[in-house]
C-alpha cells in the first residue's frame, strides 16, 4: 500500500515537472539558434551577405566571353572625315575592324566608303575605351556611307544590304553587342524622322537575329555648329528612348567643326567616341565612365612623333 502511494506521488510530480523541462529545453534551443547566428554573420540577414557577394563578384572583364562587334551605321559622321594627321592615333591588338569580309588591324581610316575622304571616326575611340574596360576582343563594322539619307536606307536598298552583308559576315565569329548610328544632316527638315529611322533599326535587330532586350543603340545628336537648326533631327533620336531596352543619345555639346557647318573635327570625334562609351558602359555596367572631355587632349602635340599610340 505503501508502495503504490509513493509511486502515485512520483508519477504526479513528475507530471508537473515535464512541461518545465520541456520549456527549458526550448529556450536553451532558440538561445543557441541566436548566438550561432551573431558568430557565424556578425548579427547581419545571412541572405544579403551572400548577394553582396555576388555582386561584387561581377567584374567588368568577366560581362563578355567572347568576341564582340559593334555595327557602325549613318552617313560621313559616323565614316569619319577627320583629318588623320591632327590627333594622336589609336592602336591596340584587341582591336579589329572589318575589310572585304576578313578582321584586320584597327587602323584609320576604319571606313572605306569614300577612300579620298575618309579619316578619323568616333569608333576608334569608342573601341579603345572598351577593350580597355572589358579586356576583350572587339571588331569593327564599318557600314556607314558618306552622303546618305534615311531614303537611302531604306530596308532592302544597297546601303541597308551592305551592311547587313558585312554583320552577317562579322557574327560568324562574333557576337553584336551594339550599334552606334549618326545621321541625319541630310534630314534636317524630315518630320518623320523617328518613325523611318526606328523601322531601319528594328528589321536590323530582326534581320541580324539580334535580341531586342540585349542590343545596345547608341545614337548621336548633329553638330551645334551647324547653321541651320538640328533640332528637328536631335529631338527625333531622343524620342525614341522609351522604345528600346537599352538606348541613348550622346551629347554632340561643345564640339567643333573640321569644316563649315558639315563634319566634326578629329580631336570631337576622339571625345565624341568617348561619350557613345560612356553611354554603353552605363548600360552594361551600371557605372560611369570618366574621361577627359577636352578635345585638345587629343591632339598632337607640336613636335611630337606620328609614330606615338594613343
Amino acid at each position: 500500500m505503501v508502495t503504490t502511494m509513493s509511486n502515485l506521488r512520483l508519477k504526479k510530480l513528475l507530471f508537473a515537472i515535464l512541461p518545465l523541462l520541456m520549456a527549458l529545453t526550448l529556450i536553451a534551443t532558440l538561445v543557441s539558434c541566436d548566438l550561432s547566428d551573431v558568430d557565424t554573420n556578425n548579427g547581419s540577414n545571412p541572405d544579403s551577405d551572400n548577394e553582396d557577394k555576388d555582386s561584387a563578384e561581377i567584374k567588368d572583364t568577366d560581362i563578355f566571353t567572347k568576341k564582340q562587334a559593334v555595327l557602325l551605321l549613318g552617313q560621313s559622321n559616323m565614316a569619319g572625315r577627320g583629318d588623320v594627321t591632327t590627333v594622336e592615333p589609336i592602336s591596340d591588338s584587341r582591336i579589329t575592324m572589318l575589310r572585304n569580309g576578313s578582321w584586320v588591324p584597327m587602323q584609320e581610316p576604319i571606313h572605306d566608303d569614300k577612300p579620298s575622304l575618309a579619316g578619323v571616326c568616333l569608333a576608334a575611340s569608342f573601341a579603345k575605351a572598351f577593350v580597355e574596360k572589358f579586356d576583350c576582343e572587339l571588331g569593327l563594322i564599318p557600314g556607314a556611307f558618306g552622303g546618305t539619307s534615311l531614303e537611302d536606307w531604306t530596308v532592302g536598298g544597297s546601303y541597308y544590304n551592305r551592311a547587313l552583308d558585312m554583320a552577317r559576315a562579322a557574327q560568324q565569329d562574333s557576337e553584336i553587342c551594339a550599334i552606334l548610328w549618326h545621321q541625319g544632316e541630310s534630314d534636317q527638315r524630315n518630320a518623320q524622322y523617328a518613325q523611318q529611322l526606328r523601322v531601319i533599326l528594328d528589321c536590323f535587330i530582326k534581320d541580324l537575329g539580334l535580341d531586342s532586350g540585349e542590343i545596345v543603340i547608341i545614337t548621336g545628336e548633329l553638330g551645334e555648329f551647324r547653321s541651320s537648326s538640328a533640332d528637328t533631327v536631335n529631338n527625333a533620336l531622343k524620342s525614341l528612348s522609351d522604345k528600346y531596352a537599352n538606348y541613348a543619345v550622346a551629347s554632340s555639346a561643345g564640339l567643333t567643326a573640321q569644316d563649315v557647318d558639315v563634319h566634326f573635327d578629329a580631336a570631337s570625334l576622339r571625345v565624341f567616341g568617348y561619350r557613345y562609351f560612356a553611354h554603353f558602359y552605363k548600360i552594361k555596367t551600371g557605372k560611369t565612365y570618366t574621361f577627359n572631355e577636352d578635345p585638345q587632349s587629343y591632339l598632337i602635340a607640336p613636335g611630337a612623333s606620328d609614330e606615338t599610340d594613343g
